[in-house]
């Protein structure tokens, strides 16, 4: 297990080539985008965990969403990441560089007009 605790990202070695890039969601709001000025600096394989508002998607979130480390999709690529696993967004969201997995709960199904349980 790994526990990110920086505000910055950093490196964790998961395989020979693989590295998980990760930094921690340190506050509720105001949190800067971890992209900005950042690029991988080794060969291999490089993904990416935390908390963050793609752009794009935030209106798809409802109006009561606040972005939080606000970053483009581009960056990712920019940044020399193959993707990145994110939260923050509650409507699951997969796109070619990152993948929101959503909220499951029954709250978020019955707000959505779907009433599952999980």
């Amino acid at each position: 297990m790994r526990i990110f605790t920086g505000g910055r990202l950093e490196p964790f070695p998961l395989a020979n080539g693989i590295t998980l890039w990760g930094a921690a969601h340190q506050a509720p709001a105001g949190t800067g985008d971890f992209l900005r000025d950042f690029r991988v600096d080794r060969r291999g394989v490089h993904v990416a965990l935390f908390h963050g508002s793609e752009t794009s998607g935030l209106w798809e979130q409802g109006s009561d969403k606040h972005p939080h480390a606000p970053f483009e999709a581009a960056a990712l690529e920019r940044a020399g990441l193959q993707h990145a696993f994110l939260g923050h967004y509650h409507v699951p969201r997969d796109a070619e560089r990152f993948t929101y997995p959503g909220n499951p709960s029954l709250w978020l199904s019955e707000r959505r007009g779907r009433a599952v349980s999980w």
